[in-house]
């Protein structure tokens, strides 16, 4: 769905919109694993956990990207809560790590994120995410890399019963606006298909899921014009 999620709950919420991890009824984990144009070097994986405690929900997420030589780190704590009927909220505290081998140095920092979702009609929600709304350096005497921040405004509606469309834009930084869309049909009992584009260099994505009872396994690709596919798996586990 070009990862057009900023709306939506669950527990990939955690790293999408933390305000989408208020309405998690138990505890619930997710894996994923990304290769970015099938380039074992440009590849991701990460961890997520969400614990519901009393009228809100905590989360965390740990994040890498990049081999052991110059490999980045996001590991990240969030709390979420439901602030009334139609609206919830979440913030999230994260430390961002990355490792220079020229340097023989490991350099980290803090940055936070807040996120909300509004309830507009009983199909139709909006959502507005924003990561790193000051700008954090990671540096050193002949090194320095300011961490953007990122924009995300847009919305979801589920059009029938088994029919659902996204629409965002995000801004990161100095870069254009990026429009994203997607949508996600369960074509039977249980088996989803999504499709999505954006407007940034990975324009086309294309993905299927599988949802039984607790758990959940989503696999996707990005299509790159010139640099070639993206795949990403992930499975989800929901104990409610």
């Amino acid at each position: 769905m070009a990862h057009a999620f900023v709306s939506q709950s669950g527990i990939d919420a955690a790293i999408q919109n933390p305000a989408g991890v208020a309405s998690l009824p138990a505890v619930a984990f997710a894996a994923f694993y990304e290769k970015r144009f099938t380039i074992s070097e440009l590849s991701s994986q990460g961890i997520i956990g969400a614990l519901p405690v009393g009228k809100g929900v905590f989360s965390a997420c740990f994040h890498t990207f990049g081999p052991l030589s110059w490999r980045e780190t996001e590991a990240s704590l969030g709390y979420s809560l439901q602030l009334s009927p139609k609206l919830s909220g979440g913030v999230k505290i994260n430390y961002l790590s990355m490792k220079l081998p020229e340097e023989n140095a490991q350099l980290g920092t803090a940055s936070a994120t807040v996120g909300l979702i509004y309830k507009l009609l009983p199909s139709l929600f909006i959502g507005l995410n924003i990561d790193n709304p000051w700008s954090v350096a990671l540096q050193t005497s002949t090194f320095e890399n300011n961490i953007p921040y990122k924009i995300q405004l847009g919305g979801h509606s589920k059009i029938s019963e088994n029919f659902t469309v996204s629409a965002e834009v995000e801004k990161l930084d100095k870069e254009p606006v990026v429009l994203k869309m997607g949508a996600e049909w369960e074509a039977a009992n249980h088996f989803f298909l999504r499709g999505g584009y954006s407007s940034s260099t990975t324009k086309l994505y294309g993905g299927l899921g599988f949802s039984y009872r607790y758990f959940t396994a989503d696999l996707a690709f990005g299509l790159h014009q010139t640099l070639g596919v993206t795949p990403f798996v992930s499975i989800k586990f929901n104990l409610n």
